[in-house]
């Protein structure tokens, strides 16, 4: 990180500016806490210094914080893990005509999942995990027929983004989580 902000700092004397703010919305809201990290640390590097850095900086800043959290995978990795999530919100809100609220705690616990499911997948750590009934998955898409919908989706949009294949426990929490995250809001 320190290499980067060095790096930071020399396009900034050299006067070389990047303007890609295209997933400045989807990493404030995705990652808010790293986000207000890097913005507080900017602001001190700006009135320590007496310069100004660039706006991206601070996108580039939040996924190395975000790196430092979930330890210290490659920012390839976490913005491709940031790319999947709002993809996956995107299929979620244009299935369910709902547009989620990232205030409440089922988003923050839905989108808590999702990052630990891809930091798994990124680091190539699986859990331990008994076999899965396969009643249980029944039982869910019986229970819950368009939110597996959109969970099949999903599967289909991670295998093609990805190149990976979410097991049937997977697609399981993934029903329960989407539910809770659409009925939960709707009732509040």
């Amino acid at each position: 990180m320190v290499d980067h902000l060095q790096y930071s700092l020399k396009k900034n004397s050299d006067e070389m500016f990047l303007n890609d703010q295209s997933v400045h919305w989807e990493i404030k809201k995705l990652f808010p806490v790293e986000f207000n990290a890097a913005e507080a640390g900017i602001q001190k590097i700006e009135s320590e210094f007496n310069l100004s850095v660039q706006k991206n900086e601070l996108i580039l800043l939040t996924y190395h914080l975000i790196n430092v959290k979930e330890g210290g995978h490659a920012v390839q990795d976490s913005m491709k893990m940031s790319e999947l999530i709002s993809g996956i919100i995107n299929i979620i809100q244009l299935d369910t005509g709902i547009i989620l609220d990232e205030k409440t705690f089922n988003y923050s616990r839905f989108v808590s999942h999702l990052r630990y499911l891809f930091i798994r997948h990124f680091n190539n750590t699986e859990i331990d995990r008994a076999e899965l009934d396969p009643e249980l998955l029944a039982m869910m898409i019986s229970r819950y027929p368009q939110v597996y919908k959109t969970v099949e989706k999903i599967v289909h949009y991670i295998r093609e983004r990805a190149n990976w294949d979410l097991q049937a426990d997977e697609q399981v929490y993934l029903v329960l989580h989407i539910w809770r995250v659409t009925h939960r809001q709707e009732e509040n």
